[in-house]
């Protein structure tokens, strides 16, 4: 497991801090680990991935609930779902 501080993770993914900030109390992507000292953030390299997600389904206008939907889908129920939507 690579660790990737929260602003690197943020320039790697195309996301800003206060969006994996927000997506992280939303439940949406959660860091692998917080320091409970200072709050800081890390993220796995394996999630970058699923980063990238959520930046093209936030840019198809798709709602956090519905992102957060998708992300925890079979990623072949989670296509079937999005070619369903209509935008």
């Amino acid at each position: 497991m690579k660790e990737i501080s929260i602003g690197e993770f943020a320039r790697r993914s195309r996301l800003s801090l206060k969006a994996l900030r927000l997506y992280d109390e939303r439940g949406v992507l959660v860091p692998s680990r917080v320091d409970h000292a200072s709050g800081y953030r890390y993220y796995d390299a394996a999630q970058l991935d699923q980063a990238r997600l959520v930046v093209m389904m936030r840019e198809l206008q798709l709602p956090l609930k519905a992102v957060k939907e998708l992300l925890a889908c079979d990623p072949a129920d989670a296509a079937k779902r999005l070619s369903l939507i209509h935008i």
